[in-house]
């Protein structure tokens, strides 16, 4: 059972957000965005053609994708041999992978002129079409992470009130079986963390290695990493708090927001392109729904709810 808790999870969220899903497409804010499509599972997407013929075969596809100049890039950037085992192991959990088939139908469109007016008219026209799911707009700019309601945490086992059961997770229960996440492997995507932290500095935590932290991440970002690493992974020793997993082989952060700028999808691609079976993957993060102060769980983009 644990061996296949990543791709249960995905199973889980993509059936919890399989209703209609046109008709949703909103921008988070004034901020530019990038547009994805989803084509139904019905669509011949592993012919290296299907773009080509489907303009062939359907003429106001072909007319959106020449007023627009409309390319199509791959939208989940998670490799093939990562997919298929990902496939194997849905298939044999549920009998279908059809959860899986949802990743390699979603691309990332560009377009001359890709103002959010623009990036919206071509979402809602693509909408029209029966190939198309749905469409859904992501923000490039980074979105505020969720921060703690007062009265905060204390930093004593005594007042983590959230160990204990009603209303806690009952994680006490498992300690006292002599649970603590031992041989599991956590991944975590956020802006940052702080690795100098006392409660982190001598954990095996640590960045995805290739990625990086942007320096434009004020403390107001990292630091909620900072505290999501010690709710999962502080030691439990005699001062500050203790870990829900603290016996965990590792936590890896993939952060949203690197460097060369903001993808919360390749981001989370990259967790789970780095991720095997038994792994869990921690998603903690917000965005915005309707209005730019409206927060909501980040599975409400679609994207990130597949």
């Amino acid at each position: 059972m644990k061996k296949n808790l990543l791709y249960l999870f995905i199973i889980i969220v993509s059936t919890s957000f399989a209703q209609q899903r046109k008709g949703q497409l909103y921008l988070t804010s004034d901020s530019k965005h990038d547009l994805f499509v989803s084509f139904g599972l019905n669509v011949p997407l592993y012919s290296t053609s299907f773009f080509q013929e489907l303009k062939e075969s359907n003429p106001d596809f072909k007319v959106l994708v020449e007023e627009y100049g409309i390319e199509f890039q791959k939208g989940i950037t998670i490799s093939e041999n990562t997919l298929n085992t990902m496939e194997e192991n849905a298939k044999q959990l549920h009998g279908n992978y059809d959860a899986v088939r949802k990743l390699r139908n979603i691309f990332k469109i560009k377009i001359e002129n890709p103002t959010n007016s623009r990036l919206l008219e071509v979402g809602m026209a693509l909408e029209k079409l029966d190939v198309v799911e749905y469409c859904c707009l992501t923000s490039l700019q980074p979105i505020k992470p969720p921060v703690d309601i007062a009265p905060t945490t204390a930093n004593y086992e005594a007042n983590q009130g959230y160990i204990q059961s009603n209303p806690g997770v009952n994680m006490q229960y498992a300690w006292n079986l002599g649970l603590n996440g031992q041989n599991i492997k956590l991944r975590d995507v956020e802006y940052g963390f702080n690795k100098n932290h006392e409660e982190l500095a001598d954990a095996n935590a640590s960045l995805a290695s290739g990625m990086t932290i942007s320096t434009s991440a004020t403390e107001a970002y990292t630091e909620h990493g900072t505290g999501v690493f010690g709710i999962l992974y502080a030691d439990k020793g005699s001062y500050g708090i203790s870990g829900l997993a603290y016996g965990a082989q590792e936590l890896i952060l993939f952060p949203e927001w690197q460097q060369s700028g903001y993808d919360r999808i390749n981001a989370v691609s990259q967790c789970i392109n780095n991720s095997t079976s038994g792994n869990v993957i921690v998603y903690e993060m917000q965005t915005t729904a309707f209005t730019s102060t409206d927060y909501v769980m980040a599975e409400y983009n679609q994207v990130i709810g597949i």
